[in-house]
């Protein structure tokens, strides 16, 4: 009998000890979750939209990472926040954007000025100041038009899958490169360069598609404008042309006596 007790006694501990380490865990594993429910919670991004921010330096910061890193904040980019801090985002760009433009103006004006001191064409001088308060108006509905006909796209093409704010958010931050267009002459169209291939890897994360269909998508917008410039400036040269020459035997009367 002292034998048999002495086998049993030493395992009433080892089973209240191996209940006690399986409590252990739960209770740890338990209060981990509930700590990062309540100290970490998912963070809004970019910094520019979230509450309290340093707006000036988050804007800059966001404006960097999209020249930079175009993969790395449209990974992070929160779909569902809004769309009052991606227009806001769009509006400022597209305001520091046409402050090139307005520099042209300007530097044509002064040009004018000193080549011919008693010219009174102050037209180059209007533009310079009108074009960014106009720009300010234009620019929200630029973004929206544009956000509406690439989710119509999306939504022809099955890429529609995180709705209509998804696709605002996408346009208005991809349009940052723009904001390179502050420098005269060539930086409209390096800026546009660079926010079309934002916009590329963007739809890529965003729309979950690959790069041939994002930059298929992205050209069908744009071959289309082109395509409307185009028919518009065709027409608008068959209808000077008829103002000159209202018949074809006047033409031919002409060619032949310059010949």
């Amino acid at each position: 009998m002292s034998d048999e007790e002495i086998i049993e006694e030493p395992q009433q501990p080892e089973e209240s000890s191996n209940h006690e380490k399986k409590a252990e865990p739960s209770h740890e594993l338990y209060s981990e979750t509930e700590e990062e429910k309540t100290e970490y919670p998912k963070e809004v991004y970019p910094e520019f939209e979230r509450d309290g921010s340093n707006k000036f330096k988050s804007f800059f910061e966001a404006v960097t990472t999209i020249l930079m890193s175009p993969g790395l904040f449209f990974g992070k980019l929160s779909l569902d926040n809004g769309l009052a801090y991606p227009l806001i985002f769009g509006i400022i760009i597209y305001f520091i954007n046409s402050i090139g433009g307005s520099a042209v103006h300007l530097f044509e004006f002064i040009l004018i000025l000193l080549t011919d001191p008693t010219s009174s064409s102050s037209a180059s001088l209007i533009s310079a100041l009108v074009t960014p308060l106009i720009t300010v108006f234009l620019a929200p509905v630029t973004l929206l038009v544009s956000a509406i006909i690439y989710h119509l796209i999306f939504k022809l093409f099955k890429y529609d899958f995180n709705g209509f704010e998804a696709t605002v958010r996408l346009v208005c931050y991809s349009s940052a490169p723009l904001i390179i267009g502050i420098l005269p002459f060539c930086g409209s169209f390096i800026g546009f360069i660079w926010s079309a291939i934002a916009m590329v890897v963007g739809m890529q994360i965003v729309c979950r598609m690959t790069t041939g269909w994002a930059i298929l998508i992205y050209l069908i917008p744009v071959i289309f404008v082109c395509s409307c410039f185009a028919l518009v400036a065709a027409v608008g040269g068959l209808a000077f042309f008829m103002t000159i020459f209202p018949s074809l035997e006047q033409f031919q009367d002409v060619l032949l006596q310059e010949v």
